[in-house]
């Protein structure tokens, strides 16, 4: 469901620009040092151990992430374990990263004689129409500019339907009702039937179904109960510390809420997270001093552009610093890591230490710690798992 649902919220950033292709290193750097480890793989390989030289083979990779030697004996390996699904997504990789070389076009051979019997990621549309609002089953049901979308109890989605500013709901058997808001924008806490809304974005579902949202620089949340409320923020933007009462947001974009009811909120304009308590009370938990790129604990980390929070199944978040084309990590404690390292935007799959991105949009992370990737740059649906980064379905060029 939460695949599906990003699915959903890839095909509405389908318009974003595409970013051009950057490698992270060298393709031939290193190249002799790399092949003595090669040929061990490839007798491995050739005695039909391919268990064992799929793992030479990825151990090359992770030190010299752009040999194409190495790529190529890896979905050669692959294919010849019938692993046609794993085969087929490394022979893409090698032809979208050069396709006039000898391993693209030998990778263009097979995908073309063997490409339809390797099974690759299915898409669904769930709706496709113009922009504009309405209620119902998704042939008619009808949204403008939504930008988030979180899935609730019993696989029941929300969105913040941003333009219409509404909450919207999408119900397993597809239909879609509105949960709060109204034709236009304003302020108001209370009932559902009265509360009002301007362009909410981002949500978060803790344990006992409130739904939160951000709207404008406040931090606001709707209620099981269907009552609308602020905990935290003001019109105004600042960033400031205090109670639900004196704390402020500057231009806030994401936000996550754990199993006690914290509630992580992302910073736009000197990129940062905080920490709203039960109570209401917001401090600091990482970054917020200068905008940038550097880990390290509390006000000594740097993000540059944060696009999303998903918890990972550690306890710890998963931060999309979509300024930087990096993901990251928080723990609860404020020390922040990188689990991806290339610097520049672009498209290439493969090892997190070579893998990168081109606009990191939103993410989902699965009970496997299965991260998926809305890469709205590359209009593309992208899954980094066990070290290692694919792509799922889309890819470069936009369209429908």
């Amino acid at each position: 469901m939460k695949l599906r649902a990003l699915i959903l919220a890839l095909g509405l950033l389908a318009t974003m620009p595409l970013v051009p292709a950057w490698a992270c290193n060298d393709p031939h750097a290193d190249a002799s040092e790399a092949d003595a480890t090669l040929q061990q793989g490839y007798d491995l390989d050739k005695q039909g151990a391919y268990g064992d030289a799929e793992k030479v083979f990825q151990k090359v990779l992770s030190s010299f992430p752009q040999n194409r030697k190495a790529q190529y004996f890896l979905a050669n390996t692959l294919w010849q374990d019938n692993r046609l699904a794993d085969a087929r997504r490394e022979w893409e990789l090698l032809y979208r990263e050069q396709s006039d070389d000898e391993y693209g076009i030998d990778a263009s051979d097979w995908l073309k004689d063997y490409g339809k019997e390797a099974p690759g990621a299915t898409v669904e549309t769930l709706m496709a129409a113009t922009a504009g609002f309405a209620d119902g089953v998704f042939a008619q049901a009808r949204f403008k500019d939504p930008t988030s979308i979180a899935v609730g109890p019993g696989d029941t989605l929300y969105v913040a339907d941003t333009g219409n500013h509404r909450l919207r709901r999408i119900s397993p058997d597809g239909t879609v009702s509105t949960l709060v808001g109204g034709n236009a924008p304003g302020y108001a806490d209370g009932p559902i039937a009265k509360a009002r809304l301007t362009a909410p974005r981002g949500l978060a579902i803790d344990p006992v179904q409130n739904v939160y949202f951000l709207d404008e620089n406040r931090v606001r949340f709707v209620t099981r109960y269907g009552l609308v409320g602020t905990l935290a923020g003001a019109a105004e933007a600042a960033s400031r510390d205090g109670d639900w009462q004196t704390a402020r947001f500057d231009h806030p974009t994401a936000i996550a809420v754990d199993k006690k009811g914290n509630v992580y909120v992302a910073e736009g304009k000197v990129p940062a997270i905080r920490v709203i308590s039960p109570n209401g009370d917001t401090h600091l938990l990482a970054g917020g001093q200068s905008k940038g790129y550097a880990d390290g604990q509390g006000e000594a980390a740097e993000f540059a552009g944060i696009t999303d929070l998903e918890w990972l199944p550690d306890g710890n978040l998963l931060v999309l610093d979509a300024g930087n084309a990096r993901l990251r990590e928080l723990t609860p404690k404020g020390e922040v890591s990188t689990l991806s390292h290339c610097p520049e935007h672009g498209f290439t799959d493969g090892a997190l230490a070579r893998a990168n991105f081109g606009l990191l949009a939103g993410a989902a992370v699965d009970p496997d710690g299965r991260i998926f990737l809305a890469d709205a740059g590359n209009h593309a649906v992208r899954m980094a798992a066990q070290g290692w980064v694919t792509t799922l379905a889309g890819g470069e060029a936009a369209g429908a």
